[in-house]
């Protein structure tokens, strides 16, 4: 009877041991697992915080580059406006010095036809029958009469090419004013289309960083919330 009633305490006691084994195995595998769930949530946090700090530099070098193209615009719109003005400015000068260049011209000739040509008569009935009358002039008549119509000749010749350097001026200066308004206009929407883009991005930039930051704070929250 008692190595009957051995077996069963050695049977009782074995079947004990087999459970504190399993139980301790059963702590040292939860233990290990829980040691490497943490090591690993580090290793991504410290992953996210880089991927943050580096997001948070591509965002400050995009926007230093939108202002710097922001910039851009602006001087480049200055130096349009400006190349505008000295156009109109250059423009007015022309015109201003061929009008006085045309204005003395014309002063000049009637001077000297004036001065040989305007007969003037106490009796205005007298002019027809003084013009029918001969006359002798002197050597320097005769040449201060042709000079005056060789000069009068040539200030027509000088009106007409004038005129022809006035029109085809007038002609350039449309020409210049219609292609400058369409480049201006041009530079405009291209300025325009620009600054939408730019906005585009900016707001894109400002989105993925709000997300970004969201998910950190939501998987910040989760990682608290699994130690405590």
């Amino acid at each position: 009877m008692v190595l009957p009633r051995f077996i069963i305490h050695m049977s009782k006691h074995l079947q004990a041991l087999t459970s504190h084994y399993k139980v301790k195995c059963s702590e040292e595998t939860t233990a290990s697992l829980r040691e490497a769930m943490l090591s690993e949530i580090k290793l991504t946090m410290q992953q996210s915080t880089t991927t943050q700090d580096r997001l948070t530099e591509d965002v400050g070098d995009l926007r230093a580059l939108i202002d710097g193209l922001q910039q851009q615009i602006s001087d480049l719109k200055d130096e349009r406006k400006q190349e505008h003005f000295l156009a109109k400015e250059k423009t007015k000068t022309n015109l201003a010095k061929y009008l006085i260049e045309d204005e003395i011209e014309q002063s000049k000739v009637k001077r000297e036809a004036n001065r040989f040509l305007q007969i003037q008569f106490k009796n205005e009935e007298l002019i027809a029958e003084e013009l029918q009358k001969p006359r002798q002039l002197s050597i320097k008549q005769l040449s201060d009469l042709f000079y005056t119509f060789l000069h009068t000749s040539h200030f027509k010749d000088t009106q007409q090419a004038f005129r022809v350097t006035y029109d085809s001026f007038s002609e350039s200066v449309r020409n210049y004013h219609t292609e400058n308004d369409g480049l201006w206009k041009t530079q405009l929407d291209e300025n325009a289309q620009h600054k939408f883009l730019v906005q585009q991005l900016r707001s894109s930039v400002d989105q993925r960083f709000e997300e970004q930051k969201k998910t950190n704070l939501s998987f910040g929250e989760g990682l608290t919330n699994g130690q405590n």
